[in-house]
C-alpha cells in the first residue's frame, strides 16, 4: 500500500506492508523517529519536584513529550548512522519498550524500560496518582526498589508532571 500521505502514522502503515526482506526493522525505525520529533516539538510543562509526589492525593501525567514504543528490534544505532549518513548497521531483535521524552535540559532521552516499569508508565498514564499505579500493580518489596530507581530516573530527568 501507498504510505507516502500517511503523516503521523506512517510506522502502522510500514508495519502493515508485507515484510521487506532484510528491512523489517523499518516500522520500528520509523516509530523511533516520530517519537524523537514528537519529543523535539512537544509543549513545554513544568517537571513535578520529588517531593510533590509524595503527596498520596498529587495528580500526576507523564511529560507531554514522552512516548513509549514497543519495538522489536534495537534500531537506535541505526537511526545515529542515518542521521550521521553513514552505512546502517545490522539491525538485531530486541524485545523492548522504550519511553523517549524530552529532559530538564531540552535534550530527547531514551529509557529502555523492562516489563514491569512499561507496566508502570502505562499505569501512571492511566491513573493520575502514584498511588493508584502502584495499587494496580501490587509490586512485591524487589519490585518497589526498581520502580523507585525508574521513578527517581523520571523525576531526574523532568519526565513527570503534576496537574
Amino acid at each position: 500500500g501507498d504510505c507516502t500521505h500517511s503523516g503521523g502514522d506512517f510506522a502502522a502503515c510500514l508495519a502493515q506492508q508485507p515484510p521487506l526482506n532484510d528491512l523489517a526493522w523499518l516500522p520500528d525505525l520509523a516509530a523511533y523517529e516520530q517519537a524523537q520529533h514528537h519529543a523535539h516539538h512537544a509543549d513545554d510543562a513544568v517537571p513535578a519536584e520529588f517531593a510533590a509526589l509524595l503527596d498520596p492525593q498529587a495528580v500526576v501525567a507523564l511529560h507531554p513529550s514522552v512516548r513509549v514504543l514497543s519495538l522489536a528490534h534495537d534500531i537506535a544505532a541505526a537511526h545515529e548512522a542515518a542521521v550521521a549518513g553513514e552505512p546502517l548497521p545490522r539491525v538485531r531483535p530486541l524485545a523492548c519498550d522504550l519511553l523517549v521524552g524530552r529532559d530538564r535540559a531540552d535534550v530527547v532521552v531514551r529509557i529502555c524500560l523492562a516489563p514491569l516499569e512499561a507496566r508502570f508508565v502505562a499505569a501512571i498514564a492511566a491513573q493520575a496518582s502514584l498511588t493508584a499505579a502502584l495499587d494496580r500493580l501490587d509490586p512485591t518489596p524487589d519490585d518497589m526498589t526498581l520502580l523507585q530507581m525508574l521513578l527517581a530516573r523520571l523525576v531526574q530527568h523532568g519526565l513527570l508532571i503534576t496537574l
